[in-house]
């Protein structure tokens, strides 16, 4: 009788542990949502900002980017990484922190896996930042208006 009791307190015991295991995971492990802004006076060589979502940011509000591309596309179904016109990615493979990248400037700890191209006007194109627990993306067009050219932030 009492190795039964033992034997069901210690399923109990792992069915717990396994349960707030699953609970803290849940909570404080998931996939990061990374929002991007697109910033900057100059459409050709714009900024783009990083940052989390509020509840991320409860936790750890620090951004580690380990690659971050641009893509020329037609639809975001279409992408095809045959378009990439820049790649960088960290030198660690955590990721280094950083919240602000500069079109075509190369940041510290940070390599170039394909050189930037010429922006051009008429063109969609697609934003995508692989951080150490997260993902963003977003989709822009330089337009022109007036001769002036500026950055339209496109719907998925």
């Amino acid at each position: 009788m009492k190795k039964k009791k033992l034997i069901i307190s210690s399923v109990a015991a792992v069915f717990i542990l396994a349960l707030s295991w699953f609970i803290y995971v849940s909570i404080f492990h998931h996939y990061e949502l990374i929002l991007i802004d697109v910033v900057g006076d100059d459409p050709y060589h714009p900024a783009f900002t990083l940052d989390k979502a509020y509840l991320d940011k409860l936790f750890n509000d620090k951004i580690y980017v380990k690659s971050f591309w641009i893509e020329r596309y037609t639809s975001y179904d279409a992408t095809i990484r045959e378009n990439t016109i820049w790649n960088i990615g960290a030198l660690q493979l955590q990721g280094n922190e950083i919240n602000k990248i500069k079109y075509g400037e190369l940041p510290e700890r940070f390599s170039q896996r394909e050189s930037s191209k010429d922006l051009v006007v008429g063109e969609q194109y697609l934003v995508v930042v692989h951080t150490r627990g997260g993902l963003g993306h977003i989709a822009f067009k330089i337009v022109e208006e007036d001769g002036v050219a500026k950055i339209v932030i496109l719907d998925d």
